[in-house]
This record gives structure tokens, sequence and C-alpha cells, in this order.
């Protein structure tokens, strides 16, 4: 020990040494100083104190230091957002109308889903569909804030913008399954920022907390309304133009409304003034700065410090989950060799995706000390599972309607509609009863008792049910995603300190993935209950020649079949999709108990909440039992 202390005494009086070896020269003074500092520092080790580093003194002349004198800079104030009047109702009204089209357009296209696999003969795959832009759209996710943070956030709603038109564009004149599916991803890539975007620019625009509540409000309107008109326009264009329309008619209204909308509420506006925060202050004081060539260098710098990596093994992981799911276990089996090798490429990926996120990533997609909140655990559990149901539902609703109802495009849409509905008086409901202080956690569990119950009766239709039991059943599931759209309050009110808002998105985007994942494995889960089906009736030796050549008879041509067969694949394959919602029952359940087991919901002070139903007080025994 004495030892240790002696060496640590001698580099101390060498770096003295050194730092005062660039002086030009010495005076009785400072040698009595250096005298005092080394026996204080000979008596703090001795006291087991850390001993400083020296610093060189600030009279004395340094010819050999390249530093120039610092002085103490007072921190800039908070930048307010620069906007005339005009600017912001222009800003917010596109805001609003973008938020109302592109989910509009989104809940369009399930109901294009059997003429999109009839034409471009997609086969078991028509669930690629819907499916195909959701790895896309939740991988970018996360990265969207730091990235509109270093091309700004005006650059990057009319990139996406252009994006989106592009992959429409692509979609809408398709002659194949792959170059359509191309088209939704680069759609996918779009929809990121154009959904997530208008948020940020909102949370900068907005002058107050209750004023960005009220504009989130509005902007949940518009998307239920999107929600629900989707389906019906859908219907009706499919019915009378064909199904391409439902890609590229919305593309003029973007270009000539929305892009103009942003271009010029956003116009000479410091909305971007967080660029200023990512400048080095030397980048900034250096004239070197104003050339092109360093301006690109500076750019390419600031694109390293995202989280590539791990955004990239998020959409892998995504795509072979996926392809798992809906591709190689239906068609090949899960004994084959690319569905095992995908299984374990799946696997790796995770683990890959745990260890970059831990371990490599400088700014991971979550940070992990978010980890360590219990509610932050439940509400992403939560989040995950509601959002993939809520993809999921508006999905295979419309495919058990074509079904049932003989490949009539415009009932399909018509019989979405009253989920639609149920989504937008859940969410008014919800967003109305969210301002009162403790309620987050009794919607968030009334969202998933709602979600179980109607999810649970979907199970029990059947092909000759009545629109009106349809209808019903449809109503009550959409009450329940309505009111789970809490979950954004839950983000926004009950965590700032905990998450941020690049936190926040992140968890949306592994959400949007997560759906994506939830729709393959309900395909899949569909399509092997209709194998089964089919392998039961081929015993019958009525239906054992016509299925010789079709073995597993596709929901897209059954209004070819002839009688009785049609009845009997209308039977298999709505038997088959009720069962997907079996599976989802079970999901909202168990979003159903993770908010249950959320603590101290709602609250501004850190008392716990009285329970307020015999259900948490359940709970709440067993938890602290």
């Amino acid at each position: 020990m004495a030892e240790m202390q002696l060496e640590t005494i001698l580099e101390y009086q060498l770096r003295v040494i050194a730092v005062k070896g660039a002086a030009l020269k010495y005076d009785v003074d400072q040698e009595e100083q250096e005298e005092q500092a080394r026996l204080a520092a000979i008596a703090a080790l001795e006291k087991g104190v850390q001993v400083p580093e020296p610093q060189p003194n600030d009279n004395v002349a340094q010819p050999y230091s390249v530093k120039p004198p610092t002085t103490t800079q007072q921190p800039s104030p908070p930048r307010k957002i620069t906007m005339t009047s005009a600017q912001k109702y222009i800003t917010i009204m596109a805001i609003m109308a973008a938020n109302l089209l592109f989910t509009l357009v989104s809940s369009s296209a399930p109901v294009s889903n059997q003429a999109v696999s009839k034409e471009l003969k997609a086969g078991s795959q028509f669930v690629w569909v819907s499916v195909a832009f959701l790895p896309t759209a939740g991988g970018l996710q996360p990265i969207l804030p730091t990235l509109s943070a270093i091309l700004g956030t005006r650059n990057l709603c009319v990139l996406s913008g252009l994006v989106w038109i592009f992959g429409n564009l692509l979609s809408a004149l398709a002659t194949n399954f792959p170059i359509f599916c191309l088209g939704r991803g680069l759609a996918g890539a779009a929809f990121g920022g154009c959904m997530l975007l208008p948020y940020l620019i909102l949370i900068k625009i907005a002058p107050s907390k209750d004023e960005i509540t009220r504009l989130f409000a509005i902007m949940s309107v518009c998307s239920n309304i999107g929600n629900f008109t989707g389906p019906i326009i859908a219907g009706a264009l499919i019915s009378q133009v064909g199904w391409r329309s439902v890609y590229y008619w919305s593309l003029p209204v973007v270009l000539c409304i929305i892009m103009p909308g942003f271009a010029i509420g956003l116009h000479n506006t410091n909305i971007d003034g967080d660029i200023s925060q990512l400048k080095s202050a030397q980048a900034t004081a250096n004239d070197w700065i104003q050339k092109p060539l360093a301006k690109f260098i500076a750019f390419v710098r600031k694109l390293t410090t995202l989280d590539w990596l791990g955004t990239g093994v998020t959409i892998a992981f995504a795509l072979c989950v996926q392809m798992v799911f809906s591709y190689t276990s239906p068609i090949f089996g899960w004994t084959s060799a690319i569905t095992v090798g995908l299984c374990a490429g799946s696997v790796s990926l995770f683990l890959l995706l745990v260890l970059v996120e831990l371990n490599v990533a400088k700014n991971p997609i979550i940070p992990k000390q978010v980890f360590a909140y219990r509610n932050y655990n439940t509400s992403f559990i939560y989040l995950q599972g509601m959002r993939g149901i809520f993809g999921a539902a508006f999905v295979f609703l419309p495919i058990f309607v074509q079904i049932v109802r003989n490949n009539n495009v415009l009932v399909s849409g018509l019989l979405v509609a009253p989920m639609a509905t149920g989504v937008i008086l859940g969410s008014a409901v919800a967003n109305a009863i969210a301002k009162k202080d403790g309620y987050l956690q009794f919607l968030m569990v009334i969202a998933g008792v709602l979600g179980t119950i109607g999810l649970g009766c979907f199970t029990l239709l059947h092909p000759s049910s009545s629109d009106v039991s349809i209808a019903f059943v449809g109503i009550v599931i959409g009450l329940g995603l309505g009111v789970s759209s809490i979950t954004n309050f839950v983000y926004t009110v009950i965590l700032p300190k905990q998450l941020t808002h690049g936190g926040a998105s992140a968890a949306g985007g592994l959400a949007t993935c997560f759906t994506g994942v939830l729709l393959s494995i309900m395909s899949s889960v569909m399509s092997r209950t209709a194998q089964s089906g089919f392998g039961n009736l081929m015993a019958n030796p009525t239906y054992s020649a016509q299925l010789a050549l079709y073995p597993v008879i596709p929901y897209d041509s059954i209004p070819d079949l002839p009688q009785p067969l049609r009845d009997q694949a209308v039977q298999i394959w709505a038997n088959a999709t009720t069962s997907t919602f079996l599976y989802m029952m079970v999901c909202s359940a168990v979003c159903c108990v993770s908010a249950m087991a959320m603590k101290n919901v709602g609250e501004k002070k850190g008392d716990e909440r009285k329970a307020w139903s015999i259900s948490l007080r359940i709970w709440k025994f067993i938890t602290c039992s």
C-alpha cells in the first residue's frame, strides 16, 4: 500500500513538472505553491482522498499551448418557433389532412386482398398485401426523430411524400406480386415519416401541453375517420374501377395539397433549430464549415450517429419471422431445411439485436435504462399487443366478410365500417376521460376486456351469420381498440422523464413490426386450419376427384367453384378465419393483464391511487403477496 502511494505521489510530481516545463520562468512564490501542493497531495493520499489533476497557471506564459484563452459562455435560451399565424394554420391543416389521408389509404389496403391475390396470383401469400409495408415502416420509425434533426423536419416531410408517391405508383402499376410488395415496402418506409413527423411538428409548434393534448385528440379523430371511410371507399373503387385505383387515387392529393402545405407552412421557420445543437462549437466558429465538402463531411458524420445497425437488424428480424409464418411453413412445412434455416436465423437475429442494443449501439433504439421501470414494461407489452390486434382485425375481418358474402367488396367495406365506428366512439370517450387523473389504467383495462369479449364473440360467427351480428361484433371490437388508443397518453403523460420522444417513437416502431409478425402468424394459422379442413374433405368420395387438382383451394378462387364444393370451401375458410380471432382474443387477454399490473398510473403525485374495481383489488393482493 505504501509503495502504491509513493508511486502515485511521484506520478503527481512528474505531471506538475511536465505542466510547468512549458513556462518561460518560475519565481519563488510558484515554487512554494508547488511544495504546498505536493504536501497537500501526500496528506490527501494518506486520508484516502483522490488527488486532482494539476492545472497550469494561467499567469505564466505558455508558448507551446495551442488552445486559445477560454471564455465562459452563458447557456442560450430555449429556441422559440417563429411562425406567423397563417403558417401555423396551414401547417396544422396539412398535418390533419396527412393523418386523415394516410390512415384512409392504409385501411383501404386489406379490402383489396382478394382482388390483388387473384390477379397477381399471390395464392397463400395474400397476407403480404397488408404485411409488406410493416417491416420498413416499423424498422425506420425509431430513427426518424434524429433523422429529422439532421435532414430537417420540413425536408424529411417532403421526402417522405415523394417516396410514398413512388411506392404506391409501383404497386398500382405492378404486373407481378413481388413488384407489388416492393412498392408496398417503399410506401411503408414513407409511412413512418408521414405519420410520426406530424406528431413531432405539433410538439414543437404547440405553445403548451394542453394545446398539444387538444391537437393530438383532433389527430386521433382524423385517424379514426380515415379508418372508417377507408374500407367503404376501397369497396366502391374496387367494384367500379378496379383494385389498382386504391393505390393511386390519393397521390394527387399528396402531391398538390399535403406536400405544398408542409413546404409553405414550415418555410423560413426555425423549427429545425436542433440542427445547431448537433453541430460542434468548433465547426460553427470556423469558416471552413461553409465549404460544400466540409458540409457534406459534417452531414455524413451526423448520419453515422444513428443506430443503423440496430435498425437493420430489427427489419431483418421482422422479415425473417414473417417469411417463416407466411411463406416457408405453409408451403414447405416446418421440417423443411428452408424453414429450419429461417427459424435459426430469426433466433440469431434476435440475439444479435439484444447484443447490439445493449453493448454496441451508442444511441440504442430504446434506451435500456427504461426497462427498469415497471410501468414501461407493462405498457410496452400492452402497446405491442393492442397495436397488433388493431392491424389484424382490419385485415381478417374483410377477408371473412368477402368469404361469406361471395366476393362482394362493397358489402365487405360496409361491414368493416361498424368496427371503425366503434374505434371512433371508443377513442373519443377515452380521450375525454383521460384528461382526469386516475383513469388511464382503468381505460386500458376496459379496452382489454372489450377486445377480449369482442374477439371471443367473433369466433362464434359462421357463414350463415346475419350482417347485424357481424356488425355488432365489429362495434364491440372497435370500442376496445378505440379505447386502447389511450396508450399514447401513457407515453406522453406518464413517462415523460423515463422515455424521450425518440424512445416513444421506437416503441411505436417496434409495435408496427410486431403487427406484421402477428399478421404473419395469424395467416399461417388460417392456412394450416384450411389445409386441415380440405384434408378431411378429401376423404369424402364426392369431392376427392375435384380436390385432387386443388388440395387447398385459395379463398380468392371460391366464387369460381361449382356447387356444392363452393359451400364446403366457404365453410372451411370461414372456420379458418374465425380460428385466428381465437389467438387474437388470447393476445387481448394478455394485454388486459399487463394493464392491471401497472402502478400509480395517471397520478400527478406519487401516492398510490385507490383501487376502483374488484378485479384490480384482487390483482393488487396477488402482486403484493
